[in-house]
Parts: structure tokens; C-alpha cells; sequence
């Protein structure tokens, strides 16, 4: 049996996934959320730790292939890549001259790697932050439930698998900065490169909202606590129930004091220059001669 070079790795590195045909995307797909791999029906345990790093082309739209939503939710991450300051910039060029290569390094074991992930597992996260996560996830999906923009903002959201990222990460940001506990900082550090990839906009795009701004304001007015998001979904149904009131007022301006002005307007003109004329018929008689002789004329 023949194994690939996927069996050699522990760290893979998909340059340019999205170039890779639908064939091969899929194929990574058992590795990146079983560590394994099947061929003739045998399957195969890949060796510990195993993880799956990708890049793709930005840029050129001919000869990619569009990432499954399936596979971008298997990413725990999306990471952009800012553009190079001048410093930057100039210190690559002279790194792609230099002939001599950088020498690597051990900086930890492979046993002390391992006993650290089962360290962060051991962090303690409160009840209340797992429902802090609980509403991230559901402003996700439904924005316009915590007050920001409209329905239909978002056209999908993939958050199968972002709960339990956004609870593992937390964790290692917490240990990363020498706490036994999560905090809510530790979540808003990690959501953003967590979520940009698991939100698809919608109505959105036409109001000039991105990703990251999206997130940015989820972040910002999405509560932490119970109490206040109760408060807040108080605020929001008592908004509904004011918005409902104005519709149901406009409904019947539209139904019943447009055509009672219209008719007013159409009767009582009339009428009231009619009432006007007649009242002061005498003094307009006096001040003008010619009608008291229009209306002999007419009798």
C-alpha cells in the first residue's frame, strides 16, 4: 500500500488550497477532524499531534476552487495577512538574497507540547461565559436579535463547530497569559480570527459592512452577562412592539385618513369658499359692482 506524504507530517501545510481541485479539499477533510485517513477501505491513525495549515490566493479568481463551508468551519482559524510595512518589505527582499538559511531550532518537546494541551484543557471556564458564547453565537447568526442592522444581514453563518473552538481557544489564550481561569478579554482576543471565516454576508455588503466590521460590532454590543442580555432582549422587544404600533397607525392613515382628507379636501374647499362668499356677499358687492351684474346675468 502506497501512503502519501500526508503520513510523513504532522504539521501540513496546503499552499494555495483553494487551487487544489474539489477532489483533494475533500480528502483532507477526515484528517482534519479524525486524524485519520481511509484508503481501500483500511484505515489509518496519523500520528499525534497533527494539525492542517492552508493559505489561499486572494487574488485571482481563474483556476481556484471555491473552499466548501464544510471544510472552512474545520479551520479553527482565518488569520489575515496585513500588507507589509516599508521595514517589512525591504527585510524580505533581503532575506530572499541571502543565500545562507535560517537554521532551526528545537524549542520544546513533543511530550511537553502535549502535556501543555492537556494543561489548557484543565482551565477553568464559568458557566456564565459559556453562555457569553451562547450569544456570540447567536448574534452570528441573527444580528439584527441584539440591535445591529437589518434581517437578512447575514446570508449564513457556520457555527456548528465554532462553540467548541471558541471554548478551546479561550482556554489557550487564558493559559498563553498565565491564568488558571477565562476571562471575557480572552474571548473577544480570539473571536475575530474565529468568526471572519464562518460568516457569510448578505444585506450587508450593500450598507458597506465587511466581516471583521460585523464582528467588530457584535463584540461591542453583544452583553457578556445574563442579566444584561435579558435587559437587552427587553429593549429589543419593546423597540418591536413600538415598530409594530407605528406600522398599525400607518395602516390606518393609509386605509382611513388619507381618503377622509382627500374627501374634505374635496367637499369642504368648496363648501367653506361657498359659506365665505355668501356671508360676505354684500361687502364684495359693494367693492366689486360687476358681480351683483354676473349674477343678474345668470338669473
Amino acid at each position: 500500500l502506497d501512503k502519501g506524504p500526508i503520513f510523513d507530517a504532522q504539521i501540513l501545510l496546503a499552499d494555495e488550497i483553494n487551487r487544489a481541485t474539489p477532489k483533494t479539499q475533500a480528502a483532507l477533510l477526515q484528517p482534519m477532524q479524525h486524524r485519520k485517513v481511509t484508503i481501500k477501505r483500511q484505515t489509518f491513525e496519523l500520528e499525534k499531534p497533527f494539525m492542517v495549515l492552508a493559505t489561499q490566493n486572494p487574488i485571482e479568481q481563474e483556476g481556484t476552487n471555491y473552499l466548501p463551508e464544510a471544510q472552512q468551519d474545520r479551520f479553527m482559524y482565518k488569520i489575515a495577512v496585513k500588507e507589509s510595512t516599508d521595514a517589512e518589505f525591504l527585510e524580505i527582499v533581503e532575506r530572499f538574497r541571502r543565500k545562507a538559511k535560517p537554521k532551526v531550532e528545537r524549542v520544546v518537546a513533543l511530550e511537553e507540547l502535549m502535556g501543555a494541551t492537556g494543561v489548557a484543557e484543565r482551565i477553568r471556564m464559568d458557566d456564565s461565559l459559556m453562555e457569553y458564547v451562547l450569544n456570540i453565537r447567536n448574534a452570528v447568526k441573527d444580528p439584527a436579535r441584539f440591535g445591529i442592522g437589518e434581517p437578512g444581514w447575514v446570508r449564513e453563518a457556520m457555527t456548528q463547530r465554532m462553540g467548541i473552538f471558541m471554548a478551546k481557544a479561550a482556554r489557550i489564550n487564558a493559559l498563553m497569559n498565565g491564568r488558571s481561569w477565562v476571562t471575557v478579554e480572552d474571548i473577544r482576543a480570539i473571536a475575530p480570527k474565529l468568526l471572519r471565516h464562518r460568516i457569510i454576508l448578505g444585506d450587508a455588503i450593500p450598507q458597506g459592512m465587511t466581516t471583521d466590521s460585523l464582528i467588530a460590532e457584535i463584540l461591542a454590543k453583544v452583553p457578556a452577562s445574563r442579566a444584561e442580555f435579558l435587559k437587552l432582549e427587553q429593549v429589543q422587544a419593546g423597540k418591536k412592539a413600538a415598530e409594530l404600533k407605528r406600522e398599525e397607525r400607518r395602516a390606518r392613515w393609509e386605509k382611513w385618513g388619507k381618503p377622509a382628507v382627500r374627501w374634505t379636501l374635496w367637499l369642504g374647499v368648496p363648501l367653506v369658499a361657498f359659506g365665505t362668499a355668501w356671508f360676505y356677499w354684500a361687502d364684495l358687492v359693494q367693492k366689486f359692482p360687476f358681480l351683483q351684474s354676473a349674477l343678474n346675468y345668470l338669473k
